[in-house]
């Protein structure tokens, strides 16, 4: 029991240090170690409201991070943390590409409004 609480410490402090809010680590974290469950469980587990679960969740969704499965009720899965991966190197090399696109033109804004 112990093992599995460090481990899903790790995870979380691992995925914060890669951009996620703590809940959404969390939520990730709990999901990969537990597989597919619903969002009523989560939130016992985590000792949270569900309307924080079922936000957080949502933003998941969003970015394709959790997938929601019908079994007659909705559960929800994570995906697989190389696709997680993947999918984060992906998103920074768009961000990327946006700041190198737009380097100039920020960096003349930027010094507008600080010489103000």
């Amino acid at each position: 029991m112990e093992q599995i609480k460090l481990a899903q410490e790790w995870m979380v402090k691992t995925l914060v240090s890669l951009g996620f809010g703590q809940l959404d680590a969390e939520i990730y974290a709990f999901l990969s170690l537990n597989g597919s469950q619903k969002a009523s469980a989560i939130a016992e587990a985590m000792r949270t409201c569900k309307r924080r679960v079922y936000r957080a969740l949502e933003n998941l969704k969003k970015r394709k991070i959790v997938l929601g499965t019908e079994n007659p009720r909705v559960h929800f899965v994570a995906i697989p943390f190389d696709r997680l991966l993947d999918l984060l190197e992906k998103e920074n090399l768009q961000e990327a590409r946006q700041i190198e696109q737009n380097k100039d033109c920020l960096v003349e804004l930027w010094n507008s409004y600080s010489e103000k």
